[in-house]
């Protein structure tokens, strides 16, 4: 739904055949996620959750930066793992201020 959604990554990994605690953590995922790939934009109001945001009006970094280093952290802290890529320019591609998932689990351990 935006940048912030753990709910949104936990369900690329189940519908990759993981399965998962209603209220997963990154440690219910015992190290089975390969990777996890995002395809995300920062919202064109420059408001998340109701916050406004900068990102859009920073003059030092295009706001792209910004929205990739904030979606992969939030990512990784869900997965547990850096072993995410992160793509803007998603426009389109999902709500506004948000974007798509997709995860590759390895299910033979």
């Amino acid at each position: 739904d935006d940048a912030l959604d753990f709910d949104g990554i936990y369900d690329a990994i189940r519908s990759a055949g993981l399965d998962l605690p209603e209220r997963p953590v990154a440690a219910d995922l015992d190290g089975q996620v390969v990777n996890c790939f995002i395809k995300c934009e920062a919202d064109p109001t420059g408001r998340l959750r109701g916050r406004r945001q900068v990102a859009l009006n920073d003059s030092d970094v295009h706001h792209t930066h910004h929205t990739k280093g904030a979606v992969g952290g939030v990512a990784a802290a869900a997965i547990g793992d850096p072993a995410v890529f992160v793509s803007v320019a998603g426009l389109q591609q999902g709500p506004a201020g948000g974007g798509s998932v997709a995860a590759i689990v390895d299910l033979g351990s």
